[in-house]
């Protein structure tokens, strides 16, 4: 060797020590960081964020697989990253080369994501529970009482008019309780009965308004009255 820097380090390597005899003795660009000229003596540039760089990093933007590249689907990294980092509970994402946790798209409503680096939802919410936006488990949330939940409901729809249900985590709607003869249930989403039938007036059960059916004529029909 004539000179002192003949034989500079390659790309991805570097060397702050003096006597190597050879390049196998530089060593590996360090994890979230880039050596991308020759000839370092310590890594200056931080990886590019949507990339990761564990080691040997010959570029800000590496394509190296497994040792440095395009951050894969379900993580996101930021500038500087060695290890890639999985998308939260209750998200995931497709894309490759995400920059930020916020580009991890919510779970779907109607389905749960119960892990981290998640590239798609795992399935839908069970029976008899309701699933929002985000939801990290098939059990997010109990069916509210008044209201029923199919397997993938995001929204529980409610018991309709003419019956209630003073139960929490109903599956379907013929569970929903026939409103009371005598009685009426006027909206959707009830957990009782809204009050007796009207004086001149009968309920039969599944009514919906308090003069559900005019009493017949010789016949007197006080509050309440079912038939």
């Amino acid at each position: 060797t004539s000179f002192p820097d003949q034989y500079p380090c390659p790309k991805g390597t570097f060397n702050n020590r003096t006597g190597l005899n050879s390049s196998l003795d530089c060593s590996e660009c360090v994890g979230g960081m880039a050596c991308d000229v020759e000839g370092l003596t310590y890594p200056i540039r931080p990886c590019s964020a949507g990339y990761f760089c564990r080691q040997s990093a010959d570029s800000t933007t590496p394509s190296l697989g497994s040792l440095a590249d395009t951050c894969p689907a379900g993580s996101y990294c930021p500038e500087q990253t060695a290890e890639p980092i999985g998308c939260p509970e209750g998200s995931y994402s497709a894309a490759v080369g995400l920059q930020m946790e916020s580009q991890c798209i919510n779970c779907t409503g109607g389905f749960y994501c119960n892990e981290t680096g998640l590239t798609a939802v795992v399935g839908q919410c069970e029976t008899r529970y309701y699933c929002p936006v985000g939801s990290k488990k098939s059990t997010e949330i109990i069916c509210t009482a008044g209201y029923y939940c199919p397997v993938g409901t995001e929204t529980p729809p409610p018991c309709p008019a003419g019956t209630y249900s003073d139960v929490p985590g109903l599956s379907m709607e013929s569970e929903c309780t026939n409103c009371t003869e005598g009685y009426y249930c006027e909206t959707t989403g009830m957990t009782n009965v809204t009050g007796p039938c009207k004086e001149g007036y009968y309920c039969p059960t599944r009514s919906s308004v308090e003069t559900q059916i005019i009493c017949p004529e010789a016949r007197h029909c006080p509050t309440g009255s079912a038939r």
